[in-house]
């Protein structure tokens, strides 16, 4: 049993990890700092699934601030269709007093770019040579954490944009305090994160493709989420599961990476290791990105939090 990062209740393990050979964080070769060597454990109340050990903190910094301006992003209007950028404004949009936004993780700017200029655009983010690109392109950087954000900007934010971000936070728990401590009352935070709520990562369970990056950590389901939302005096009002981008959602992509899949899966089962001798791959289970194993989520704050949080 171990003590679960979100709200410290006991976790049970859920599995040993396999990893693709991945040896880079944010295209940063991290082979020396981080180890591979981990155990998922499942959290028996708020369902987190996480790693440990935990990577250090610290390795991780440097690995993020390193990282070049253009890491992860490409043409730039391409990347605002494909990415889902567009849809996640149009939610923003919709469900928002419209006007102080801020985008945790905001990489080169790239998303809040393309935003519409009723927005006050501001950003966090680790990389130096992202952070000088999003300046660039009219985002004004508040810091490297969102507890950075939190010393100055309380209650400020309208909308706090959470892409490819909560995987990859190793104290949840501190986090989300500070998250919530910076939203406005009827303010909007709007998450696009993997969900452990798909189908074939439940069957794979700890070889799912997703788990295998040295930098994703924590692993949320729509019962994290609403543990969440119940525990920070919020509200989920939007939810739709999705592919990762847009053009990865094809039915024969979909089915080539299925198959793929479950041919790794019938190697690595008791039957295989009869036949051909017990042996380990190389690798973890192959890609899964045109699966819609992700969800865009929003929370809003409808009340204050409690002063004192619940966690037992």
């Amino acid at each position: 049993m171990k003590k679960c990062l979100l709200c410290d209740s006991r976790a049970s393990q859920y599995g040993k990890l396999r990893f693709h050979n991945v040896d880079t964080v944010a295209g940063v070769n991290s082979s020396t700092c981080i180890d591979k060597s981990y155990t998922l454990y499942k959290c028996n109340r708020c369902n987190l699934l996480y790693k440990m050990p935990l990577p250090q903190e610290n390795s991780l910094r440097l690995l993020y601030e390193k990282s070049g301006k253009e890491e992860f992003c490409g043409a730039a209007f391409q990347e605002r269709l494909d990415r889902r950028f567009d849809e996640i404004e149009t939610i923003a949009l919709s469900l928002s007093r419209r006007k102080n936004v801020l985008d945790i993780g905001c990489g080169n700017g790239s998303m809040l770019n393309g935003w519409d200029d009723c927005w006050n655009k501001y950003g966090v983010e680790y990389s130096l040579a992202s952070s000088r690109a999003a300046v660039n392109r009219g985002v004004k950087i508040i810091g490297r954490t969102v507890s950075d954000a939190s010393i100055n900007y309380k209650s400020y934010f309208d909308v706090v944009t959470l892409i490819d971000v909560v995987e990859h936070i190793p104290n949840p728990q501190e986090f989300f305090r500070d998250l919530f401590s910076i939203i406005k009352m009827q303010g909007i935070i709007i998450i696009l994160t993997g969900t452990t709520d798909y189908w074939f990562w439940r069957f794979i369970k700890s070889g799912y493709w997703y788990e295998s990056f040295p930098e994703h950590i924590a692993f949320f389901s729509m019962r994290t989420f609403q543990f969440l939302a119940n525990q920070y005096s919020g509200k989920i009002v939007f939810e739709k599961r999705v592919t990762h981008t847009k053009k990865e959602g094809k039915k024969r992509i979909y089915f080539l990476q299925l198959l793929k899949n479950m041919l790794y899966y019938v190697l690595q089962s008791e039957c295989a290791h009869f036949a051909v001798g017990k042996y380990n791959l190389k690798r973890g289970y192959p890609s899964f990105t045109a699966a819609k194993d992700h969800v865009m989520i929003a929370i809003k704050k409808i009340q204050p939090a409690s002063i004192k949080l619940r966690f037992e």
